[in-house]
């Protein structure tokens, strides 16, 4: 394939996929097929197959892009200010990044209204799991221990279920209506203090540990967004 081609092949896909997207999030996953979106992005149905060998397979792929969307923005936090990888910070900017962009918010509230097929049963893995999120969780708080940006006293599996049911909490709760509680600002406010008070130990730490930690961080969210994008659909 020419370079030509390749990049023809790309700028392919990527509108395939914002199509995909855009009915995704207005008709639900069990609307919408593969008929719809070869018209809408005006290519041939075997071409999206030429790409994707399901809807399935391409909306996955789409799921993962969202999430490697999401670090990225954590990279960016991180390197503008170090500052960012104490967890309480973490996680507030974690939740507003989320609930900020509907197709994130779809997968961490698993709305099924939305995901359909894709949005796991009871009896399944969560899609944070599916796609790694809760791994990645618990090595994310490793590097907090290692660094001494929060407590040891407790195990890491303990910690990592904890601050696991406090985000999903969190993110149920974000999806009810203005006028039933706080603002979304309000909930990152109120999740950052529960984290900061439960996790995080009483003296700062050192800005040479935030500097390391947040070294440490960088590289592994970068390393986990290479490893979503890189997986075949």
């Amino acid at each position: 394939m020419s370079a030509q081609d390749d990049e023809q092949h790309r700028g392919r896909g990527e509108r395939i996929l914002a199509v995909a997207q855009e009915l995704l999030l207005g008709w639900g996953y069990k609307r919408v097929t593969i008929d719809d979106i070869a018209r809408r992005a005006r290519v041939g149905k075997g071409t999206i197959y030429l790409h994707w060998k399901s809807k399935e397979a391409l909306f996955m792929e789409l799921l993962r892009r969202e999430v490697a969307a999401m670090l990225d923005a954590q990279i960016h936090e991180i390197r503008v200010e170090p500052r960012m990888v104490l967890p309480h910070r973490m996680f507030r900017s974690m939740f507003l990044l989320h609930t900020g962009r509907p197709l994130a918010r779809a997968i961490f509230g698993e709305e099924a209204d939305i995901l359909g097929a894709l949005a796991p049963d009871r009896s399944a893995p969560s899609l944070a799991r599916v796609l790694g999120l809760v791994d990645h969780l618990t090595r994310m708080l490793q590097v907090f221990r290692d660094h001494g940006l929060i407590r040891v006293d407790r195990p890491l599996a303990d910690q990592a279920h904890a601050i696991e049911a406090i985000l999903s909490g969190s993110f149920l709760l974000s999806k009810l209506p203005s006028h039933a509680g706080p603002t979304l600002e309000q909930q990152a406010d109120i999740l950052a203090v529960t984290v900061r008070d439960a996790f995080e130990r009483p003296d700062p730490p050192a800005r040479v540990a935030i500097e390391a930690a947040a070294l440490r961080l960088e590289t592994m969210l970068d390393e986990m967004r290479t490893q979503l994008l890189g997986k075949p659909s």
